[in-house]
């Protein structure tokens, strides 16, 4: 019944992938055990497994169906062994500048995109999607003087009219899931994937000005969006969009101060 009652788990969770480990090698086990008994040389004991296999199957038609579904969906045979790849695990990616997913793709959750202070001398450089309900478990509310992370604000009025209009508020940002893919990559520097890629969203290169605190390179929606109330100037982590530098960059075909796009590809 350990079957049942993992697989029970992994179907009314949704989403989510609860008990499919112990159901892939309950199975496994059970088929094993049967090939075994059928070559062995104990036959009432193999008589006796493959009745009670029997007496499963008939009590619970429906769910063999529905666990020779996902047996089949998971790249797995009757056998046990894998037969070719195993199905595609859904890779995840952060759709900054937007608070929705692209099409083909579903929301993890949306939040706000957070960073360091524009004007830190160091700290921690990466870019984060903070989630819209934070969890806090042991805290201080009293200032502590260590790291730090603050909301990200579009700082970058000089250069699109997208871009103008959200000048100074607050980035949102979205972890969404491929359906189906297993590779999400970010390309700098185009907005057309390669070859055997098919395109998520494609947007403009930002990151922290390069006089000021460290940042890495994020790739944010061609059309941004912003959250709620986050219309006021209030610095935090300052977005940019990214110019290439003719120096040790060759030009061409790079153009100097030319803005760069980015695309977030999958396969």
């Amino acid at each position: 019944m350990t079957a049942v009652g993992e697989y029970t788990a992994y179907n009314t969770a949704g989403n989510t992938m609860i008990g499919r480990f112990s159901l892939l090698v309950t199975i496994t086990v059970w088929i094993a055990i049967l090939q075994g008994s059928k070559a062995s040389s104990e036959g009432n004991r193999s008589a006796t497994i493959y009745k009670s296999y029997r007496k499963l199957i008939q009590e619970n038609e429906a769910l063999v169906e529905r666990m020779k579904t996902f047996l089949k969906t998971s790249g797995i045979d009757g056998s046990g062994c894998g037969s070719g790849s195993a199905a595609a695990s859904g890779a995840t990616f952060v759709h900054w500048g937007r608070a929705t997913c692209p099409n083909t793709t579903s929301l993890i959750y949306s939040g706000y995109t957070g960073g360091n202070y524009y004007s830190a001398k160091s700290g921690a450089a990466t870019i984060l999607c903070l989630p819209k309900q934070p969890q806090y478990v042991a805290y201080s509310l009293s200032n502590q003087n260590q790291a730090t992370i603050h909301g990200a604000e579009y700082n970058d009025a000089n250069t699109f009219p997208d871009f103008k209009k959200v000048q100074h508020q607050n980035v949102p940002c979205a972890v969404c899931q491929m359906k189906s893919e297993a590779q999400v990559l970010m390309i700098p520097a185009r907005n057309e994937c390669y070859p055997g890629w098919k395109m998520t969203y494609w947007g403009y290169l930002m990151g922290g000005a390069y006089d000021r605190a460290s940042s890495e390179y994020i790739c944010v929606d061609k059309d941004p969006g912003t959250t709620e109330g986050g219309h006021r100037q209030t610095y935090g982590q300052l977005l940019y969009i990214v110019e290439s530098r003719c120096d040790s960059l060759p030009c061409p075909p790079y153009k100097h101060y030319g803005e760069l796009t980015c695309v977030v590809c999958a396969k």
